[in-house]
């Protein structure tokens, strides 16, 4: 039985390929005396001389023309048998559901960049994460629903549903026409906002936007993530009379609404004390994380924990 390495058979068809060792060398980021060595020991394992060796370079001896197609093939293979491995890894490895809020990301106002997901993705290469977009009221019941594994939004952590980690705090803001009396004040109490009609984070389907494809674009990366659809919609859309208000995280509001006939002003409870809400990362309670899972979370919770 013949023995020898791949790699040596990648040496003899470079530079059979180039008709020169330095070349060959070259084009395989390895020395020239490392080609040369590799070449050598290829044909003392076959025991036929696979090159003319003189001052004015080498060239293909006419064991070595009869050898060079066969090893060409060899090398196809050899790709063929590793894409073909490649790809049965891959459609082995474990997929992990998660869910987002879309203000949870910079450009509307929270922490995440799209960079994040990519650089989550490559570290946790051993499992297949998929994004997925959510509104306040889908990522409770998807997580619940088992069609998200993990959700990002806020939750309540009282439900003793889910198990939580709150990421951070934010500052809840109420967004209402100029014309609202209430439009006038610094603040707005919680309590004043009944009898009118409250949208909390409301989505629109007509106006979503293929995020990662439209960013991922202007930092050209290409991971393999499934369409996040974030839905920056402007809250004075949703603002139909008077009477009505749109609550959302202040900096989401600050950063997507255009104050041209709104207002968008803190809420506060009764004593005059900031309305805040945690946004969390959680999961089903009874569900037991996996390794992978686990180290997940924790990265996620390091990214909030270094910016806020």
């Amino acid at each position: 039985m013949v023995n020898f390495e791949i790699t040596q058979l990648e040496y003899f068809v470079q530079a059979a390929r180039s008709g020169s060792f330095s070349k060959a060398a070259h084009s395989l980021l390895v020395t020239q005396q490392a080609l040369s060595k590799g070449i050598r020991a290829l044909e003392g394992a076959f025991g036929v001389e696979l090159f003319n060796r003189g001052f004015s370079g080498v060239s293909l001896t006419e064991q070595g023309m009869a050898m060079l197609d066969d090893a060409e093939e060899a090398l196809r293979a050899i790709d063929r048998c590793k894409q073909h491995a490649a790809l049965i890894k891959q459609e082995r490895r474990p997929m992990i559901r998660i869910g987002i809020l879309s203000a949870c990301f910079e450009d509307q106002g929270g922490t995440l960049h799209t960079r994040d997901l990519t650089d989550l993705q490559h570290k946790h290469a051993s499992v297949e994460l998929v994004f997925k977009d959510v509104s306040i009221s889908e990522a409770g019941q998807s997580v619940l629903a088992n069609t998200i594994d993990i959700g990002i939004a806020p939750i309540d952590e009282t439900e003793g549903t889910f198990s939580a980690v709150a990421l951070a705090w934010y500052q809840t803001a109420v967004v209402m026409s100029k014309k609202n009396p209430l439009s006038l004040h610094d603040t707005v109490p919680l309590s004043s906002l009944d009898g009118g009609k409250v949208a909390f984070a409301p989505s629109d389907p007509d106006g979503r936007r293929d995020y990662l494809t439209r960013t991922l674009k202007m930092i050209q990366e290409k991971p393999m993530l499934s369409s996040l659809q974030i839905r920056p919609i402007d809250a004075s859309r949703l603002i139909s009379d008077d009477s009505t208000f749109v609550i959302r995280p202040m900096q989401h509001a600050l950063r997507t609404t255009s104050t041209k006939n709104v207002a968008i002003r803190p809420l506060v409870d009764d004593e005059g004390n900031p309305v805040t809400g945690p946004l969390c990362i959680f999961w089903r309670s009874e569900r037991i994380l996996s390794d992978v899972e686990q180290t997940l979370v924790q990265d996620i919770v390091s990214l909030y924990r270094a910016t806020h």
